[in-house]
């Protein structure tokens, strides 16, 4: 084993040493503090080292034993767990959610019985139908104090999003469900039943659950905002979603374990037969990218890519296996970064990924979006394009409504972008391509379709044909005394800072809001009262000056323009003051019409920005 570990060692030492310089070079410009690198094959740890700092502060270095939060790449440590217990013989994957948790109730539009409908295979493939976040806790935080169990069981007071096996909806409380409902399967709280059974024989010294466990430690890398400030932290206790905390060394012997397929060091943790189910979709293998039981599976690429990213409160990670050539890597920083970020962490695992493929003499292929509508396929002879029109939903929450006008299809997620006919399927303006998937020739409409885009981290991405949420055609026009209180924008508390905005508008009568993925109408239903529902089904309530969208509490911001000019003088450096949030609110204001005080947040990005350079 020994002599297999100094062949890969000199195998890679080219790439290890460009890996090192870069990953060197990353923390020492900025704005990243520090970050951490394991390498491995399925002999062991081909190469660990940390870089940078564990926080603005200094001078405390990051090593291999540095912990870092991890965010949703937990959500494999709890497919992990669950399939340990289903190994004990504690439970099996279609064991229903109620059949461990009797009380278990969350509101639904589809009748009182849907939510019995749950399996421990829907909600570990993210097709329970569960909202993303509850009312309490969760990725949007909280101002108070909560503990694991009462975040949970606040989903009785949420809402479904879809029937149960409806679509894949990517649902953070979904894993935390399980984590609970292991506590009550095992008789032991989680994180015990985790480090037992999990940590123990893999030798880990680090792993640690939450935040108030974590950050007692000495060696553990704080996260921050855009590389300006610490985060700060009041509670973080999303055990199953997307709290563990680990150093990378140990992350390296996760990899270790996943490229054995269930074994470490030659002995036997997870059942081969057990490891399978969770690389494997369990209700329908697109042609792209699929999920199995908390694992990402990149099946755009050749060649086939497993792992999980996470991201969270001032934190980033990476982590891929790729069997076919017999190595892993796994990347971590405290920095999360968001979209306008030019230097986003995830492109430092990615990277690491594809330069360990070339030194293997491979180079990763990505669909690209003219061949792919080259392809040779079988499917009906669509004559009526009104056919194709629809909302299509999908991985990572991700939606598209396919208009159809005067006989031409658009693309709508945002501005609408005209769909150009091309071989088998259509081209956007952006280059990427769209093919629509039907079950059988003798099918009227499609099933699904593809939308391939080679710069995304997926690649191909299938959303599927589902049914939006409508507007009741009973239900009244929002009158004008309760369109004013509703409109603005509302402050929210994302990852537990204030780093986005929600908005709120009525236009004829109609209410329209700002989410995560763009604005979107919500609908009133009756006969429930004072709920909205967005055409994907997440709900949106009013509760005096707050507004809550998919659970995400946000308070109204009746003066923005007097608490930026504010923070510019008592602290520039402020969250509130970085180019993105800055970019939304201008953009927001812009919405409302309100364009003196969009121009005005504008002047503060120039002036704020101009000086930073």
């Amino acid at each position: 084993m020994v002599d297999q570990e100094i062949t890969n060692s000199i195998r890679y030492e080219k790439v290890i040493n460009r890996l090192r310089r870069k990953m060197r070079r990353y923390v020492d410009t900025g704005p990243t503090p520090g970050a951490a690198i394991s390498v491995v094959t399925s002999k062991g740890s081909v190469w660990s080292e940390g870089f940078g700092y564990r926080d603005l502060a200094g001078p405390g270095e990051v090593d291999t034993q540095t912990i870092f939060q991890i965010g949703s790449t937990t959500k494999l440590f709890t497919g992990l767990a669950f399939m340990l217990a289903v190994q004990d013989g504690l439970v099996t994957l279609d064991d229903r959610l109620i059949d461990h948790w009797p009380e278990f109730r969350i509101r639904s539009r589809h009748g009182e019985k849907e939510c019995e409908k749950m399996t421990f295979r829907h909600l570990l493939s993210h097709r329970a139908g569960l909202p993303r976040e509850p009312r309490i806790g969760g990725n949007f935080g909280n101002d108070a104090l909560y503990t694991f169990e009462e975040m949970v069981e606040s989903l009785r007071d949420c809402w479904m999003v879809a029937p149960v096996n409806d679509r894949y909806y990517y649902s953070n409380v979904g894993f935390d469900t399980v984590a609970y409902a292991l506590q009550r399967i095992t008789g032991q709280d989680y994180p015990s039943w985790v480090k037992i059974k999990l940590a123990k024989p893999l030798s880990m010294e680090t792993l640690r659950y939450g935040s108030f466990e974590a950050l007692k430690e000495a060696n553990v890398a704080v996260g921050t905002e855009s590389g300006f400030h610490n985060c700060e932290f009041t509670a973080s206790v999303d055990y199953g979603c997307g709290d563990v905390w680990i150093g990378n060394s140990d992350l390296a012997k996760v990899l270790v374990l996943l490229l054995n397929e269930g074994a470490y060091e030659g002995k036997e943790v997870l059942k081969k037969q057990l490891f399978h189910e969770m690389i494997k979709p369990h209700f329908t293998e697109d042609d792209g990218f699929n999920y199995g039981l908390g694992v990402d599976i990149y099946g755009g690429f050749t060649p086939r890519i497993f792992g999980h990213g996470g991201g969270s409160l001032g934190y980033a990670s990476t982590f891929y296996w790729i069997p076919e050539y017999d190595f892993g890597v796994s990347v971590q920083t405290n920095m999360e970064s968001y979209g306008s970020e030019k230097r986003n962490p995830h492109v430092l695992g990615r990277d690491a990924r594809e330069a360990l493929l070339q030194a293997n003499g491979v180079t990763l292929r990505r669909p690209q979006p003219e061949r792919f509508l080259q392809e040779k396929i079988h499917t009906p002879i669509v004559g009526d394009l009104s056919r194709l029109a629809g909302f299509y939903a999908g991985l990572w929450n991700s939606r598209v409504f396919i208009r159809y006008r005067e006989g031409k299809l658009y693309w709508d997620v945002g501005p609408e972008t005209e769909m150009t006919p091309k071989g088998t399927g259509f081209l956007l303006k952006s280059g990427n391509a769209v093919r629509f998937n039907f079950k059988s020739k003798k099918s009227r409409h499609p099933l699904s379709l593809t939308y391939v885009n080679p710069k995304w981290p997926a690649a191909k991405l299938n959303l599927f044909r589902v049914q939006p949420v409508e507007a009741d055609p009973e239900a009244r026009p929002i009158r004008p005394d309760l369109a004013e209180r509703m409109t603005g924008i509302y402050k929210a508390t994302y990852y537990g800072i204030e780093v986005t905005f929600n908005l709120a508008k009525v236009k004829n009568g109609q209410l329209y809001v700002h989410t995560l993925y763009g604005m979107t109408p919500a609908h009133a239903l009756r006969p429930i009262d004072d709920v909205f529902f967005t055409p994907k089904g997440e709900t949106v309530t009013f509760e005096d000056d707050e507004l809550w969208v998919e659970n995400c509490r946000g308070v109204k911001w009746k003066n923005p323009i007097a608490e930026l000019r504010m923070l510019m003088e008592k602290n520039p450096k402020h969250r509130l003051l970085n180019k993105w949030p800055l970019d939304q609110i201008a953009a927001h204001l812009n919405e409302l019409g309100r364009k003196q005080e969009a121009k005005e947040v504008r002047a503060i990005k120039r002036t704020l920005h101009s000086e930073r350079k």
